[in-house]
């Protein structure tokens, strides 16, 4: 439970008017500020239809993000993500988020602490805080999963800064493993060939 000794809480202010205010609590993880002061009335009532939300190619994964932090008053970020063939995540630690896998089409490969699971069409799986997990399209076919993560505070900008990256090569395992860390997840093994 690596860090859990320097996690820092802090309030944020927010301005009090008629509205009712959330006070907002932030996790800080070596000085990385990772949430907002939201109203209650922040929340957005949406509906997104099956195709839509905001594409983003993400270290060789195909993202639609459905719901980000600012319509859900920082609870939540879902985002949708069509896994190709032989692409997946390696083994991480998340210091600052709980994340919900559930796989919607194909077949992935989880590693969830320490032992490894095949998750079918209809499985869901939870990805604790400081629990080591990864998944893998180990398939011929591409894979699809709907993700939350809770709260959802940092991780529009993890996945605008992972999307950054060139996508006609492979993405520079040094340079991905600094991105997770600025936004408190960690890497522990390098990527499966």
């Amino acid at each position: 439970m690596r860090g859990l000794s320097t996690v820092r809480i802090e309030r944020r202010e927010c301005s009090l008017d008629i509205k009712v205010r959330l006070a907002y609590l932030i996790a800080s993880y070596n000085d990385i500020l990772v949430g907002e002061c939201y109203e209650f009335d922040d929340r957005i009532p949406i509906l997104l239809q099956a195709a839509e939300g905001k594409r983003l190619s993400v270290i060789g994964h195909n993202i639609t993000v459905k719901l980000t932090d600012t319509e859900t008053a920082g609870n939540a970020f879902v985002f949708e993500d069509v896994c190709p063939p032989g692409v997946g995540v390696p083994p991480h630690v998340h210091q600052r988020e709980d994340e919900i896998l559930a796989v919607l089409e194909g077949e992935f490969e989880l590693f969830l602490d320490g032992k490894t699971f095949t998750a079918s069409e209809g499985a869901i799986a939870n990805f604790p805080r400081f629990v080591p997990h990864g998944f893998w399209n180990r398939t011929q076919q591409p894979a699809r999963a709907l993700f939350v993560v809770t709260p959802g505070g940092s991780f529009a900008k993890f996945f605008d800064e992972l999307s950054a990256l060139p996508s006609s090569v492979p993405p520079d395992p040094a340079t991905v493993a600094k991105i997770f860390g600025r936004y408190g997840m960690e890497i522990l093994a390098p990527q499966p060939a």
